[in-house]
């Protein structure tokens, strides 16, 4: 290796870009290790060989434009692994060192970026960039020489009397890299939110991409609303893929949904209704939803939609091979209902009546039941039911047909009265069990929200059928939001227009006890515990195992009731320590105060149990002891009634 040979290094995926550094890391293959150095290795050369004091240096220059630019001149070849050089009297790196050394250019400010630059694969001199140069800058590494000093020293040694230097001088190191690895930074700058990108400028390559749970989509920097992380606004998403679509056309999706399982303490929320194009998700106008007979979510129905001709596949949001309807809620998701099964090209059947038994229609329509048309279509595949029937209703008896008319001669479906109001819902709604009206009353379902000093205000409370299976909590019967929707769209169109109507459900206070209890001998106290704490559920709510008990509004509760009912089990020996907690929850708020009377706080509340309440055994009774309010201790021989503790 001679003066100014050099070494190419070539690469289009570096050089196209915008670099800042580029660093070189190598491994020689047999670097000589002598403690001197390069002197010491050279020593035995010609004494006014400049590989005796200097290290060997390079020059670096990157091609450009069909010229090499210098990067850096006069640098080192040979470094330790800090980076220092190696001059002539440093000792080499050992050979497990050799790895750690590098090179490390400077800046390349003035390499311009070249997004379109050709594919290279070898060196010519055509090429305008894509190589960076190491080129020897002095000593040849003694090739040249190498011939004249080995005789010159072998001559000397062949003398009768050779001086004490003579020696062969070592071959010339042949610097040789077993590899290579080239680690560079680079960085560009766009605006992902700038009307001034635009698609027509050849220099802009760079793409941003938005991660989603199902995909990634490519953003649009030519929108000024872009945003780093994807921006979700909606809390909850319905997403439907479907197959074989011909847009234009009309689609029907039937939506089996858990009736009731919506929270009925959130209010209604809208469903808004999107379908994608081209990885963007755009909204169905008001025309384009034809129908909806699931009231927002809120009951099993069929909505129709008209699908828009610019719907679209091979979206990377979602699965490509499928067209991609979604259906959102702004906040509150757990206000719409459980989703059950989601039934392509649905339409309704409605019973017609042939002189069939008038008890057919007491019981519904099993699943399955119709299979196929009664005149049959070749361009009908197959016929499925796939659920019951539902709003079957027998013949009105005779009975019920008198009330019925004797009540409608009362109010003349007009609802001016509380009577009106009341019966005339429960007429039209025989799923609700009971319902209250309030005059001048506003209530919008918290205690905050309730006051009965508000003239023009009429506030209904509805209370469920306790048999609703779907209820949220079966010891708080809540009417589902379907349910309070359809009422409030009922009397919204019979009630005065002075009137402004609320309608919600009841304010369930809870009541829950914290109690030591002895059992009488031989009880598993386990099992009873659990047996006790059920039954004061049933006792403080009997609406929870009997649906035939009314449920009364207001009221109170006094603790010796619910001291004497627990006394009264026949499991029961003793109980000391007796509380009563009275547990109001208002919006995000609650309250729990231990008292001996539970009172109603308003005209809309029902007093009932808690989900939950603290019973503990008394393990051994001649060291239980009970601590009073009044931290006076009482042992419990010396008691002769409950209420003494």
């Amino acid at each position: 290796m001679g003066f100014h040979s050099k070494f190419y290094i070539g690469s289009w995926e570096i050089f196209q870009k915008k670099l800042i550094y580029i660093t070189l890391k190598h491994q020689w293959i047999d670097l000589p290790t002598d403690a001197g150095g390069f002197v010491d290795y050279y020593k035995n050369y010609s004494p006014t060989d400049s590989r005796k004091n200097a290290a060997f240096k390079i020059d670096t220059a990157v091609l450009d434009q069909k010229k090499w630019d210098d990067v850096f001149s006069w640098k080192y070849l040979f470094r330790n692994s800090d980076g220092t050089p190696i001059s002539s009297d440093t000792t080499l790196p050992t050979a497990t060192e050799q790895s750690k050394m590098y090179l490390i250019s400077s800046s390349f400010s003035d390499l311009e970026r070249d997004v379109h630059m050709s594919l290279i694969e070898e060196y010519d001199n055509s090429l305008d960039k894509g190589f960076i140069r190491l080129a020897l800058r002095e000593a040849d590494f003694g090739n040249k020489t190498f011939p004249k000093d080995f005789s010159d020293q072998a001559i000397a040694l062949a003398k009768e009397d050779p001086p004490d230097s003579a020696a062969l001088p070592n071959t010339p190191y042949l610097p040789m890299i077993e590899n290579l690895s080239i680690y560079y930074k680079s960085s560009v700058s766009f605006n992902v939110n700038s009307t001034s990108a635009s698609t027509e400028d050849d220099d802009i390559v760079e793409q941003f991409f938005h991660i989603e749970p199902f995909g990634n989509y490519e953003v649009d920097k030519t929108k000024i609303s872009n945003t780093i992380v994807p921006k979700i606004e909606a809390e909850g998403s319905l997403f439907i893929g479907i197959d074989n679509i011909k847009a234009p056309q009309t689609l029907s999706l039937l939506i089996q949904v858990a009736e009731g399982s919506a929270n009925p303490e959130k209010e209604q929320q809208e469903v808004t209704w999107y379908y994608l194009s081209d990885n963007n998700w755009l909204p169905f106008d008001q025309y384009a939803l034809l129908s909806d007979s699931t009231n927002g979510l809120l009951t099993s129905g069929i909505i129709t939609l008209d699908i828009q001709r610019n719907i679209s596949i091979g979206n990377s949001r979602l699965s490509p091979d499928l067209y991609w309807l979604k259906a959102s809620v702004a906040k509150d998701s757990d206000a719409v209902c459980d989703i059950i099964d989601i039934k392509a090209q649905a339409i309704n059947a409605s019973f017609v009546d042939q002189n069939n038994d008038p008890k057919f229609l007491e019981n519904a329509l099993e699943a399955g039941t119709i299979s196929k048309l009664l005149n049959a279509d070749a361009s009908v595949k197959k016929i499925e039911q796939p659920y019951a029937s539902s709003d079957g209703k027998p013949p009105e008896k005779e009975k019920a047909f008198y009330t019925r008319v004797s009540e409608r001669l009362r109010h003349k479906n007009r609802a001016i009265t509380i009577w009106d109001y009341e019966h005339l819902i429960l007429e039209k709604f025989p799923k609700v069990y009971k319902v209250k009206c309030v005059n001048h009353t506003s209530f919008d379902g918290t205690i905050t929200d309730y006051s009965e000093t508000a003239p023009g205000h009429v506030s209904l409370v509805v209370i469920a059928n306790v048999q609703n299976k779907n209820a949220v909590d079966p010891l708080r019967p809540l009417a589902s939001l379907d349910q309070l929707s359809e009422i409030a769209s009922f009397v919204d169109k019979i009630k005065p227009p002075c009137v402004t109507l609320h309608v919600k459900n009841p304010i369930y206070e809870e009541i829950t006890v914290d109690f030591k209890v002895k059992f009488n001998a031989g009880i598993d106290a386990g099992y009873y515990i659990s047996k006790l704490r059920e039954e004061i559920k049933h006792f403080l709510s009997p609406w929870s195992s009997d649906c035939t008990t009314d449920i009364v509004f207001g009221g109170r509760i006094h603790k010796s009731v619910i001291l004497n009912f627990v006394e009264e089990r026949s499991y029961v020996d003793y109980v000391t320590c007796f509380k009563m907690f009275h547990i109001v929850k208002d919006n995000s708020s609650i309250s729990i105060k231990e008292v001996d009377e539970a009172l109603a706080q308003t005209s809309v509340s029902i007093i009932g149990s808690a989900k939950t309440h603290i019973i503990e055994e008394i393990a051994a009774r001649e060291t239980d002891q009970c601590k009073c309010d009044d931290n006076i201790i009482v042992s419990t021989e010396a008691l002769t009634a409950i209420d003494n503790c």
